[in-house]
């Protein structure tokens, strides 16, 4: 599973993330994509946030990448 978050960036706008329950290879995600499309960072592979329903609990997830990865990683 495959979840993607924007994240705001001070010099770009914003960076998009990738997290997943296994490590990811960005260069072949990215390919095919248009510039505007492109998976900036992949976080470390992490067991996703989900409801009693199994859907992403996509606010958690993006406040994890806000306060834990994206600090760690230079952003």
């Amino acid at each position: 599973t495959l979840a993607i978050s924007p994240l705001e960036d001070p010099r770009d706008g914003h960076t998009l993330w990738a997290v997943a329950e296994t490590p990811l290879n960005l260069e072949k995600l990215n390919t095919g994509l248009l510039p505007h499309q492109k998976i900036h960072k992949a976080a470390p592979p992490r067991p996703l946030p989900r409801t009693n329903l199994g859907k992403i609990k996509r606010g958690e997830l993006k406040q994890w990448l806000k306060d834990e990865v994206a600090p760690k990683m230079g952003q």
